[in-house]
Order: structure tokens, then sequence, then C-alpha cells
């Protein structure tokens, strides 16, 4: 609730967050707060706050402003710690050449692990002085790529045609600013004041609930949600996108039965690219090592395009993967060997690596401290013929790496009996908050199980344990594949066993149920509401 009546925030505050994706507060701390904790800014570089004096330095004022952004009721929490940025006179350093990222791991278009990051300036700043450095107008940009694309933005932020150019924060002490968590930013040194260490001190901050602009009009929608809204964002452009799937007879029938026109597919992996939904597939009865490819832009309809361009035998399993331009695909064969394939534009494929008597092999990008202290950035999770039951990491600084990298832990132990036949992980939460999805086979019966799913903060070595994995409805589903993620949210897409074929259908996994459950999209209407989590609608 808020702390205050009187609002911190004027009506230009808020239209230039949305605008532009930050607001400066001057003097949200006064002289004599700073004082009690930084005695003097001519202090030596040696200074060091401890965590008792930052956290004391959040003040209401500052949480009041940032809970008028999510709007009025709307809780907020801080997500991590608070920790003071120091910059201290670095007269040789390199200056001006400024190249924007945008923090978290794995960005989502909706905010995922944090929507509101905060700058609070303990010292004041002058060009050239460790300032922060902001790219105004840049969250828009991003996401307008995100929707298209959205694992690209990582890769992406840095290019000045979605960057913009780089802004000195330039502040007075006390003074604060708020962000857009896709904010592309920077640090800089300081270069030009040696009497004075800059002290600023981060913190993020995320909503009690997740933000889902929704369908709400624009006048109900708090700053948050405009500034994160896929339809406020073509309104800004006025540009005209589609609001709602069209609930047609084929729309509903797809959707609640699913696809047909696979029939018994050994395997599918579907990637969101280039404004599509990109579906790969291989026939498990002509076993003929051809990998078919689709296209829908609508979840219903889909285009065949050409198969793909490359050669292996019988295929076992197929996953995609995509961090930066590249996408990743890993291919298992029934022979046991595991082949990494790397294209820009689903028509030239090039083989990075390949890896023997292996069962299954999922590519993913390993962020560096975050979901892992163990892998290093490209990560490649097998399950090998011998050791059938365990899901190990292996990694190394490139794809062409993988054979020939050490295996540095077992990610997932499955139950006695039980093997290991198809494994999907990705981002649950935020950065260290990651999850498994398994599928088992049970080696006495000889026959497929349910899905089970693992949570971890550590991928590479956790050895995690499996949980069966709840779905509703008239299901039986296999090879889940994650096509968005929103804040504890999955949007996938999965197999549905039948008798005489095989269905695509699609889903959600919300992980803030007590027990996470694969539900099914059953119509239109659930689709929206997907789509609207994840930031499409």
């Amino acid at each position: 609730m808020l702390n205050h009546i009187e609002a911190i925030l004027s009506p230009e505050d808020h239209r230039h967050f949305v605008e532009y994706g930050f607001v400066v507060l001057p003097n949200i701390l006064s002289e004599d707060e700073i004082k009690e904790v930084l005695p003097a800014p001519t202090i030596p570089d040696d200074l060091s706050l401890d965590q008792i004096q930052i956290d004391a330095l959040t003040s209401s004022r500052l949480i009041t402003a940032i809970e008028e952004l999510f709007g009025s009721g709307a809780g907020v929490v801080q997500k991590g710690g608070s920790r003071d940025m120091e910059r201290v006179f670095e007269p040789h350093a390199d200056w001006g050449s400024f190249s924007a990222h945008v923090d978290d791991a794995y960005p989502t278009i909706m905010p995922n692990g944090w929507a509101v990051g905060c700058f609070l300036f303990l010292t004041p700043v002058r060009s050239g002085g460790g300032a922060f450095i902001y790219f105004p107008g840049s969250p828009w940009r991003y996401r307008q790529l995100m929707e298209s694309n959205w694992q690209v933005v990582k890769e992406a932020a840095s290019a000045p045609e979605y960057s913009g150019a780089g802004k000195e924060c330039l502040v007075s002490s006390g003074d604060a600013i708020l962000f857009h968590h896709l904010m592309g930013h920077c640090g800089s040194p300081n270069v030009s004041d040696p009497e004075v260490t800059r002290h600023a001190i981060l913190t993020r901050w995320r909503p009690m609930e997740r933000v889902v602009p929704g369908m709400k009009p624009f006048s109900d929608m708090s700053t948050i949600e405009k500034a994160n809204s896929a339809r406020y964002a073509a309104h800004r452009k006025q540009v005209s996108r589609s609001t709602a799937t069209e609930n047609s007879d084929k729309s509903v029938t797809v959707l609640r039965d699913g696809f047909s026109g696979l029939e018994k597919p050994a395997s599918m992996a579907v990637l969101h690219h280039d404004g599509g939904i990109h579906l790969l597939y291989a026939d498990s009865v002509r076993k003929n090592g051809v990998i078919h490819h689709m296209v829908s832009t609508d979840f219903v309809s889909w285009e065949r395009r050409d198969d793909l361009a490359v050669s292996v035998d019988d295929v076992h399993t197929l996953q995609l993967h995509q961090y930066g331009y590249d996408v990743i695909l890993a291919i298992t064969t029934a022979s046991g060997c595991a082949v990494l394939f790397s294209s820009q534009n689903w028509t030239d494929w090039k083989v990075l690596d390949k890896i023997d008597d292996c069962l299954t092999a999922t590519p993913w990008y390993t962020y560096d401290k975050y979901p892992s202290e163990v892998a290093k950035e490209h990560t490649l999770f097998t399950v090998m013929r011998d050791d059938p039951d365990k899901v190990h990491c292996r990694s190394g600084e490139d794809w062409c790496q993988m054979s020939t990298c050490l295996i540095d832990g077992i990610s997932i132990r499955a139950a006695d009996g039980k093997r290991i036949t198809d494994v999907a992980v990705a981002a649950q939460y935020s950065d260290r908050d990651c999850a498994f999805i398994i599928d088992l086979c049970d080696e006495v019966k000889k026959c497929a199980t349910h899905p089970f799913y693992a949570l971890t903060t550590e991928t590479a070595a956790s050895g995690g344990l499996l949980q069966s994995l709840p779905f509703f409805g008239n299901i039986h589903p296999w090879c889940i594949r994650i096509l968005h993620r929103a804040q504890n949210y999955w949007m996938v897409g999965f197999l549905h066993r039948g008798q005489k074929e095989d269905r695509l259908m699609w889903g959600a996994i919300d992980w803030l149920h007590h027990t996470p459950t694969l539900i099914q999209i059953n119509g239109p209407a659930e689709l929206d509401e997907a789509r609207n989590i994840v930031g499409l609608l």
C-alpha cells in the first residue's frame, strides 16, 4: 500500500517513464540522512558501506515512488540485496565508448525477476565522474525486437539501432533514477573527479504479483503496465496488431484436440524466431532421418517449409535453443550419436560437434555465476547410454568443444529402473531459478511414463531429484518444449500420445502454484490469456 497521501511522482514523471523508460527523482534523501553513513564525499576510496548502512538508505519516499509506478494498492518487494556501486578516481581509464547491455541472464518481454531498477546517489555526479549511462527509449526498441525474437536481446542490446545514444545521469547527492527492466545501460569510470569517490546504491524491485496488462483500457493501466504492454507499444507507433485469437471452429478444434498431421513423430522442437513459431519434427514410422519444418504465426494454422538440409540417421530426439543470433539444433539418433548444428536462416546448417554414445542432448547457454557456479557458458546436458538415469552437464567456451570438454557434474538423477529419454531446461523465474522437465521410460515395463520436473539454482551439479508433473485434461503429454516465459510462468508446446497419431498441443506451467501443473490451452480465450502473460498480446 502507498505510504503517503501526497504523490511523489507527477503526471509528467509517469509519462516520462512510459515514453523513455526512466525518471530522475531529486532530493529523495536529505544531506543529513546521507551524512549519517557518508560523513564526507571527499573520503578515501577505501570506504566500504556495510549492508545495514545501505539498507537504512531505502527511504519511504523512494518506496512510495516505486509503488506509484506499479499503481495504487500494488505491493512491491526488493529483489536480492542492495549494494554500493563505487566509482573511484581512475584518471587513465577509457571513457566515452559506451556500449549498452540489459540485465538478467534470460530477459523476457514481460518483467521476469524485476521490473524497476533504482540507483540512489550518495555523492554528486558530474560529467566524467563515474555516471550511470542510460539509453533513453531503448526498452521500446528492445521489446519490439523481442516480440519477433525474444532470445536475441542480450546479443542485440549493444547495437546502436536498438540501444540508441547513451546519456550520462548527472545528479546531485540524494537524487535517484528509476529505470525499466529492459533499459539499455552501462557503467562509466570516474576520470574527472579526483576528490570524490562516487557512491550509488543499486536496488531492483519486483511486483507482488506478475505484471499482465492484458486487454485493459489504456486509461486503467498503471505506468508499469503501459510500459510493458504490447498493445500500448502498437498504440504509441500507431500501428495495427491482432488483439485476439480468432474464435473460429478451426481455432477451437485445433487448440482443444491438438494439431494433427505429424503422424507418429519420434520427437519435435519449437522456437519462436523472426515473428513465427518454428516446428521441427521427425517421422518415427519411416525412420529416414528427414526433419520436417513448419511455421505458424497464430498457433493454429501451419505452413510447410522445406525439410532441413541436414544429414543424420534415424532421429531419436530434437532440441532447439537460441542465445544470440544463432539457432542451435541438437539431434540425437537411434544409433546414439548427438550432433550439434547452428543456423541463422533455417536453410544453411553448420555442424558444430558430435558426441557418441548419447541418448539425448539438450543445448543451453549458461550465464556465468547465475544459474550455475560450475558450468561455463555453452552447456550441453546429455544422457549417456552407459548411465541412462542421470543428466550430465558438460560445458565450454564454444559449442564446438562439447565432445572434448570434461563433464562438470550431475544435474538430474532419476529413480532406479528409470531411463531418461528427453530433457528440457529453462529459467523458471530469474537468473538463478531454473527448472528441468524430464521424460522417463520404465525399464521394467518398457513403457513411457508421465513427465517429471526438478527445480534448481545450480543447473550443472545439483543432482536434483525429480517430482511428478501433474497435468489437467485428457492428455498424455510428452516432449515438452518451452516457447515463451514470464515471471514464474512458461508457455509450452508438447506432444499428446494417441493410439493412431500424436498431436501438437499448447499449454502452460505456472510455477507459482503450490504444485506446478501442466495445463492444456483448450481454446482461443485461454491462448490469449497465455499470450498476455508472456507479452505477445
